[in-house]
């Protein structure tokens, strides 16, 4: 993430609504998966002509965020309305993703088969 979301990253923590949607899933998840949803939730919103939720393309995305910086003096992220509803979902996609590359056979709970794997 840091690679990637540099800046969203230093500015989630003054984003008000981000704050608020992680008082409330700390209670069920990891700080770096909460980040990372965020992230991915603010990318596609930066890259609308990607896609929008489920259909957005986020290999064409990462392909973007890999080919440039961040802009140190945007401040969308500090603005951007992240909804505890669309953080849950996006960290639930995040596990299956996850789960499908590290353990693309398996046929256990997502959740519990990456905690038992140490990945989350």
């Amino acid at each position: 993430m840091r690679r990637f979301f540099p800046v969203t990253l230093a500015r989630l923590r003054h984003n008000d609504s981000f704050l608020a949607a992680k008082s409330v899933l700390s209670a069920n998840y990891k700080e770096w998966q909460i980040q990372q949803a965020a992230c991915n939730l603010f990318a596609r919103a930066n890259w609308p002509q990607d896609g929008r939720g489920k259909d957005a393309n986020m290999i064409r995305i990462y392909e973007k965020l890999s080919n440039r910086t961040q802009d140190a003096t945007e401040d969308a992220s500090l603005t951007f309305q992240f909804q505890l509803s669309e953080l849950e979902e996006q960290i639930q996609a995040d596990m299956r993703y996850l789960h499908s590359c590290v353990c693309p056979d398996s046929q256990l709970d997502t959740r519990e088969d990456l905690e038992a794997r140490g990945y989350i």
